[in-house]
C-alpha cells in the first residue's frame, strides 16, 4: 500500500488538473456539446497525463539532491529514498513511451497530436536538465508547455486554435509560473530552508520586487487581452452573442484572488492545489464556466 502511494506521489496524479487546458479549444471553439469532440479531448487529456507524469518522475530523479534540502520536497519518494532513482527513471521512460504510443493509436490519421506530445516531452526534458536553471527562460518554458497542451487539444478535436487563445493561455500560465517562483524565493529566504540558494539556481536571479511588478504587468495584460477577445466582432458572431464580455468579472476576481494569495498570504507554492482547494478561486472558475456555457450554448 505504501508503494502504491509513493508511485501516485511520484507521478503526481493531483497535478493532472493542469492538463484540462486541452479542453479550452472545445470551450472557445463552440464544440463543448459535441460528443466526438469530448471523446477526442478525453483521449488527448489522457496522453498529456501520461506525458506530464513521465516528466514529474524524471524531475524527481534529476532534483533528488536539492529536493532533499527543501522543507516540503524532501518528503518526495525519490528525495526521501523510498523509491530508487533507477526505478523512477524506468517509470518515467515507460510513461513517456505510453503517451506517444497512445497518441499514435488514438489519432492515427493526424500525426499532429503525436508530434505535439513529442514536442512537450522534449521541451520538458530540456527544462528538467537545463532551462529551469535559467531565470526568465524557466517560466517562459512552463508557459509554452501549457500552450502545447492547448494546441494538442485543438489538433485532437479538429479545431484551429485562435491567436487570442494562444496569447491568453501564455499570459495566464506565465503569471501563475511567476507566482510559483515567488514562493520558491520566499522558501529560499526562509529560516526553514537548510541551504536556500541550493534549492534552485534561477531563484538567485529573482527578487520579490521584480516578481511582484512582473505579476502585476502580466495580470493587466491578461485581463485586457481577454476583454479585447470577448469584444471581437468575429467572436461575437461565432458564439451568436455580444454578451461574452460579461464573463470578464470572474476572470478579474480570480486573478485578484491569486495575487492576494501570492503577495499577501504567500501561498502559491502549489498552484494546482491552490486552484483545486481555494473556495474563492474554485467559485470563480465555476462561475466563469457556467456563465460562458449559458451565454454561448443556452441563452441564444
Amino acid at each position: 500500500m505504501r508503494l502504491i502511494k509513493d508511485i501516485i506521489r511520484l507521478i503526481r496524479v493531483r497535478q493532472w488538473v493542469k492538463n484540462l487546458f486541452v479542453f479550452l479549444p472545445l470551450i472557445f471553439g463552440g464544440g463543448l456539446m459535441s460528443a466526438s469532440g469530448l471523446l477526442a479531448g478525453a483521449g488527448v487529456f489522457l496522453c498529456f497525463c501520461l506525458a506530464s507524469s513521465a516528466i514529474y518522475a524524471l524531475n524527481d530523479v534529476a532534483d533528488r539532491k536539492t529536493d532533499s534540502l527543501h522543507p516540503a520536497k524532501s518528503h518526495r519518494p525519490v528525495a526521501s529514498g523510498r523509491i530508487r532513482p533507477e526505478a523512477a527513471g524506468a517509470v518515467s521512460g515507460g510513461l513517456g513511451a505510453a503517451a506517444l504510443a497512445g497518441a499514435a493509436w488514438m489519432f492515427p490519421h493526424d500525426p499532429t497530436v503525436c508530434a505535439v506530445i513529442g514536442a512537450y516531452l522534449l521541451l520538458n526534458v530540456l527544462y528538467t536538465y537545463l532551462l529551469k536553471h535559467m531565470a526568465i527562460i524557466d517560466v517562459l518554458t512552463i508557459a509554452t508547455g501549457f500552450v502545447l497542451r492547448v494546441y494538442g487539444g485543438g489538433a485532437a478535436c479538429g479545431i484551429d486554435v485562435s491567436p487570442w487563445l494562444t496569447v491568453m493561455v501564455f499570459l495566464s500560465t506565465l503569471f501563475i509560473a511567476f507566482g510559483k517562483r515567488r514562493d520558491d524565493l520566499m522558501t529560499a529566504q526562509s529560516d526553514n530552508a537548510r541551504e536556500p540558494v541550493a534549492l534552485r539556481r534561477s531563484v538567485v536571479d529573482y527578487t520579490l520586487g521584480f516578481i511582484d511588478q512582473t505579476m502585476t504587468l502580466l495580470a493587466s495584460c491578461m485581463i485586457v487581452a481577454y476583454i479585447i477577445y470577448t469584444l471581437q466582432p468575429e467572436v461575437c458572431e461565432r458564439f451568436g452573442s455580444e454578451q461574452v464580455y460579461l464573463t470578464t468579472v470572474f476572470v478579474i476576481a480570480g486573478v485578484l484572488r491569486y495575487m492576494q494569495k501570492a503577495m499577501v498570504k504567500n501561498e502559491t507554492g502549489d498552484p494546482s492545489a491552490l486552484v483545486t482547494r481555494d473556495p474563492f478561486i474554485i467559485g470563480c472558475v465555476a462561475c466563469w464556466l457556467a456563465a460562458f456555457i449559458f451565454i454561448i450554448y443556452i441563452a441564444p
